[in-house]
């Protein structure tokens, strides 16, 4: 009987929490969520959610402790890890968000263009247009900017911004 009234607690608190968020009310879903979270520290969705309203306060701090949470229950979410990678670029802490975003591109390569507005960001000019050329190489689309130009012969998409 406990064990389900702890359920309908979660639940009932939890619906709580993504109601108060839908409407802007960020401090009664974190309350909702902390309620949620005494229940069952373990719930990735309860984390993600206490993230996710810390940092529409913009409390990144608290933000990226509840993310790091989560990645630690489940280290390969995509979705928490490019919520890191996010919160991690507010803070302007664009070395830390490369260090993310390295991670989601072990998962996903298809994803290692997103490091180059990062590596300008952070003033890692060479290795901007070292990752540039290697997409180039490779034929990946890195869009910077589009560009009917001239010079292009044609319009596509170019990486020209970092190249000339």
């Amino acid at each position: 009987m406990l064990v389900e009234q702890q359920n309908i607690n979660f639940q009932t608190f939890f619906f709580e929490a993504l109601a108060q968020k839908a409407i802007g009310n960020y401090d009664k879903a974190i309350y909702a969520l902390e309620a949620c979270h005494d229940i069952d520290k373990n719930d990735r969705a309860v984390l993600f959610e206490l993230s996710k309203n810390y940092g529409f306060q913009f409390k990144y701090t608290e933000a990226e402790y509840y993310a790091r949470m989560a990645l630690e229950l489940e280290p390969e979410n995509m979705y928490m890890l490019r919520h890191l990678k996010d919160i991690k670029t507010k803070q302007n802490d664009f070395k830390g968000a490369i260090a993310v975003q390295n991670r989601i591109v072990l998962l996903n390569p298809e994803e290692e263009a997103d490091l180059v507005i990062l590596y300008i960001k952070s003033g890692e000019i060479d290795q901007a247009v070292s990752l540039l050329r290697k997409l180039d190489a490779e034929n990946k689309v890195c869009l910077l900017y589009t560009s009917p130009s001239p010079r292009d012969g044609e319009t596509h998409r170019v990486c020209r911004l970092l190249l000339e």
